[in-house]
């Protein structure tokens, strides 16, 4: 026999984890159960965007709403924060930020500094905006162009 509840998943799982609640409300849901099945929630990987703007106060960028890290712990190229729309030492710490949060892999992120900055930082406009998925474009093509470090991939 098999006790079937009618409760939203969302209500017993939030981020893939049993809400605090969800036991309760299944023993208040009656006493009689034999078995009882949870459905483990995949979550798909959480895709990032990443956007930036020149603003009259100076260059903001984020991801997902909030200040996106210098990284200056993995590398200090320069001490005047992000910039972009050229090569240089402002867009190669946009760089090293943006490939740093993105692969959660610092020494990736440092090989693939040089390559991504004058193939996609460089080309940036004024406002730019960019998801993971087209992170993950842009390095699958400096990979098979054969630009990029291979060890980094």
């Amino acid at each position: 026999m098999t006790f079937e509840f009618a409760y939203d998943i969302s209500l017993i799982y939030q981020g893939g984890k049993m809400a605090a609640n969800a036991w309760s409300m299944i023993r208040k849901s009656g006493n009689r159960f034999f078995m009882l099945k949870f459905l483990r929630c995949r979550e798909e990987p959480r895709m990032k965007r990443f956007c930036g703007d020149r603003t009259i106060d100076g260059v903001v960028v984020t991801v997902d709403g909030r200040p996106l890290d210098q990284r200056l712990d993995l590398h200090r190229y320069t001490a005047n924060g992000f910039e972009w729309s050229y090569e240089g030492e402002e867009p190669r710490q946009l760089s090293l930020a943006i490939l740093a949060e993105h692969l959660s892999d610092t020494a990736a992120a440092k090989a693939l500094v040089e390559p991504y900055m004058k193939a996609v930082v460089a080309n940036f406009g004024n406002e730019w905006e960019m998801s993971s998925a087209d992170i993950d474009a842009a390095l699958a093509a400096l990979r098979k162009d054969g630009d990029a470090v291979r060890a980094a991939s």
